[in-house]
């Protein structure tokens, strides 16, 4: 009897185990500079059908992005300086599957 426990035991946990590994799923990023000394984040949003479906978080230093409903998946990236979040622009490319953000830095 004992034994049944710590088998459903051990499948919950691996149950939940699973849960927390989809949860982690993350977008891959890329970042860089624009010629004009701009910051610019790549991120691959494979499966994402629209930017409906993308919820983007800017704040001084990161950049988070986040899925809507589906896979759950997301991304936070670390900036390489301050930005000025008010002049976020973004760029969903559903041919590419890919979403561009274009930060200035900050005036501090």
């Amino acid at each position: 009897m004992q034994r049944g426990f710590m088998a459903r035991d051990a499948e919950r946990s691996a149950a939940k185990a699973a849960v927390r590994a989809a949860k982690a799923e993350t977008f891959s990023t890329r970042v860089d500079r624009t010629d004009d000394g701009r910051v610019r984040c790549v991120v691959a949003l494979d499966g994402v059908a629209s930017f409906a479906d993308v919820d983007l978080d800017v704040a001084s230093s990161t950049l988070r992005v986040r899925e809507k409903g589906g896979r759950r998946r997301s991304a936070r990236v670390e900036l390489p300086c301050d930005v000025d979040s008010a002049s976020a622009s973004a760029k969903f490319s559903k041919k590419r599957g890919q979403l561009t953000v274009v930060l200035a830095p900050s005036a501090d």
